[in-house]
């Protein structure tokens, strides 16, 4: 699971970064806010080789 958050930069714009590596820039609060959420929320990938579960 991650943990996303956002940080405001010296030159005004908005990061949206987590722990994992993920990061975005560029952003404004409320497009950094909803990136840092669909992130954080997103459903981890499924390795292919994985076996299924039931």
């Amino acid at each position: 699971m991650c943990y996303a958050d956002i940080a405001t930069e010296y030159d005004g714009t908005v990061t949206a970064f987590c722990y994992c590596g993920w990061v975005e820039y560029g952003h404004n609060t409320e497009s950094a806010d909803a990136a840092a959420y669909a992130h954080q929320n997103a459903p981890d990938d499924i390795d292919d080789d994985a076996p299924a579960t039931a």
